[in-house]
């Protein structure tokens, strides 16, 4: 009965993607004017879900491609961090670090870990990273003092989902390779709680990008 609530979890749960997706496709032309990268962010998400869905049922090796999507994901978001948060913390700090992890992300599938092995190494960093830069926006917020009602911010919303989405994935990310030697029942119970966080991650972008549009 438990395992068969993680299957649920794990199976249907990343298909609230479409919410986001839905949202994004009324919202369009709002969005591409306030936050584009955001577009891509959802396309890449619907291509490579789908993708890794088609080759698991194939029984094809998906891990290269998980190396693939880290590298662009951590790329698209980290152009809307970038964005928001260029007015006001070092240019240099933040092209440093954006550009320290697309250069290691690589090195580490090839000739670290290997493009067939789950990239923990690159995932925890992505994790790290945005994370940080997380904090600095709710840091640069609180001091500007310009967002008088947050909630009614998009980019408030899309990076509380980012925030909640990388620190829970965390400690997944970081212990995949371990928990791939344990019992089935101790995998479910990891990826049914990545599934319930990627759910919370597409709900939180849904709001954010519905509130793109002027009031």
């Amino acid at each position: 009965m438990i395992n068969s609530v993680f299957y649920w979890i794990f199976d249907y749960t990343p298909y609230l993607v479409f919410l986001s997706v839905l949202v994004a496709i009324f919202r369009f032309k709002y969005i591409r004017k306030h936050c584009p990268e955001m577009l891509y962010f959802l396309g890449m998400a619907v291509f490579f879900e789908g993708l890794s869905r088609y080759l698991h049922g194939k029984g094809v090796n998906n891990l290269p491609y998980l190396h693939l999507y880290t590298f662009l994901e951590f790329g698209v978001i980290s152009l809307f961090f970038f964005r928001t948060l260029k007015n006001y913390f070092s240019r240099k700090l933040l092209l440093s670090l954006i550009i320290g992890f697309l250069i290691f992300a690589p090195i580490n599938a090839f000739f670290i870990q290997g493009i067939y092995n789950f990239n923990t190494n690159a995932r925890a960093l992505e994790c790290i990273i945005l994370i940080l830069f997380s904090f600095m926006y709710y840091y640069m917020i609180l001091n500007e003092l310009k967002v008088k009602e947050p909630t009614k911010s998009t980019d408030f919303w899309l990076n509380t989902g980012f925030l909640i989405y990388f620190s829970g994935s965390f400690v997944v990310f970081m212990l995949s390779n371990v928990l791939l030697k344990k019992s089935l029942e101790v995998i479910n119970v990891a990826w049914a709680m990545h599934s319930m966080l990627l759910a919370v991650l597409h709900i939180l972008i849904s709001i954010g990008l519905w509130k793109t549009a002027p009031r």
